[in-house]
């Protein structure tokens, strides 16, 4: 090892486990009374390089755990903030009524896409599709549908629908917000 390298746990572990397979390979020499030595020889030259492979990346991903610590556990330091909600559906009478159509099971499900989306799921339910310019929508399995768009880190709510009136708010929320 050379002078003033410090090895991190992972490493560590790994000097063990080749210490542990050079003792192995001692006593299984000696167990065979030197028979077993050019054998070992062939299997040290090419397991060496592996071995020692190994203590590197070892040593990096040391460096990578420690790097997880000492930025409280996250790896990607520029990781997007946080995103925030706003609702536009209040802006139009129209869509406020398509909003007020949900109940029960269908406004649950559409209050749970919103928060696995702001917490990170960009696919909540059946998935996030695609409607025009910068809008899309979540798409839940009891029929619920948010239409949003991302704007300064914000997720603006354009509208929500029911599968019976997904068209009427789709219609709506192209005609007031493409």
């Amino acid at each position: 090892m050379p002078e003033g390298v410090r090895l991190g746990e992972p490493a560590k572990a790994g000097v063990v486990i080749a210490g542990a397979a050079i003792t192995a390979a001692a006593a299984l020499t000696v167990a065979t009374k030197g028979a077993a030595a050019p054998l070992l020889a062939k299997a040290a030259g090419t397991f060496g390089p592996v071995i020692e492979q190994g203590a590197k990346k070892a040593q990096q991903m040391g460096g990578l755990i420690q790097q997880a610590k000492t930025t409280g556990g996250g790896l990607i330091q520029d990781a997007p903030a946080r995103l925030r909600v706003a609702s536009k559906i209040n802006q139009r009478n129209s869509l406020s009524k398509e909003a007020s159509r949900l109940t029960g099971r269908v406004q649950n499900e559409v209050n749970s896409l919103v928060n696995n989306f702001l917490s990170g799921n960009r696919n909540p339910g059946l998935g996030t599709k695609h409607l025009s310019g910068n809008i899309y929508y979540l798409r839940g399995r009891e029929g619920g549908r948010v239409f949003f768009r991302e704007v300064n880190n914000t997720m603006q709510i354009l509208g929500k629908a029911t599968k019976a009136n997904e068209q009427t708010v789709i219609n709506l929320v192209l005609e007031i917000f493409r």
